[in-house]
């Protein structure tokens, strides 16, 4: 999947307009003249895998060889002007036949800014926290983040436990040995062996209570086969994923 600025679509609408309009005396040099809207179009096919319409533009490319050539003054004769015209006339035919079978979706808003949900996860969180996660939890809330912005809400809580999971074990493991850990290490058994080691510390205990509401109320659910949430209760999960990373993290040596 790759991500294209509408500005470019409609750079393009632009330029083959330009040129489909082209007088008499325009200019064929120059940053906004004949020659600068042609390489425009001709470069947009190549990026935007137009295959069809690219061949399509030999004429195109003859016609530029030849003006190219000219000086830098030069401007549009009376057969320059019709054969352009002719030339555009061909291409649009076939950009707009290639143009049907190509789709381009757009990314909604949502509570959060699509850019930082597809490009900037880590700027969710608090500075510095993002690269102290494990590998396997960076890639998790990173998809998270994505699938929200796709409207993927399922598939983001699925991320987002397992994310948290992650985290969960890698703070478990920090602060418990080997010798005296739950052999599954599962949510719920190292939420409860952690439960016990820090009891009556008021500072874990906040964290623990978020995770074991989020456990209950949206990890255990999101494994059952039927469960499907809506956007509205993803970006809900995703906010209070947010704020037990940030805390947990800081506590992981």
């Amino acid at each position: 999947m790759e991500s294209k600025a509408i500005q470019n679509y409609i750079l393009l609408g632009l330029s083959v307009r330009y040129l489909e309009d082209c007088q008499t005396n325009f200019p064929a040099h120059g940053e906004s003249y004949i020659l600068a809207n042609i390489d425009g179009i001709i470069r947009f096919f190549e990026e935007n895998n137009l295959p069809v319409t690219r061949r399509a533009c030999d004429d195109l490319i003859s016609f530029r060889k030849k003006l190219k050539k000219t000086k830098k003054e030069y401007k549009l004769s009376v057969s320059d002007v019709s054969n352009l015209h002719e030339i555009i006339s061909h291409i649009k035919s076939t950009l707009m036949a290639e143009s049907k079978g190509k789709i381009v979706y757009i990314v909604t808003d949502k509570k959060y800014a699509i850019e930082k949900l597809l490009n900037d996860p880590s700027s969710l969180l608090s500075t510095g926290v993002y690269s102290k996660l494990p590998d396997l939890a960076k890639y998790d809330f990173s998809n998270g983040c994505r699938c929200i912005a796709f409207n993927l809400p399922t598939s983001a809580a699925f991320h987002l436990m397992r994310g948290i999971e992650c985290i969960l074990r890698k703070f478990y493991c920090s602060n418990v040995k080997t010798t005296d850990r739950t052999p599954d290490l599962m949510w719920g058994s190292m939420l409860d062996h952690l439960e016990i080691i820090f009891k009556g510390d008021s500072s874990k205990k906040i964290i623990f209570d978020h995770l074991r509401n989020i456990k209950n109320s949206f990890r255990n659910p999101t494994q059952h086969p039927d469960m499907k949430y809506d956007i509205d209760e993803v970006q809900d999960l995703l906010n209070v994923s947010i704020d037990v990373i940030n805390r947990i993290t800081k506590l992981i040596k």
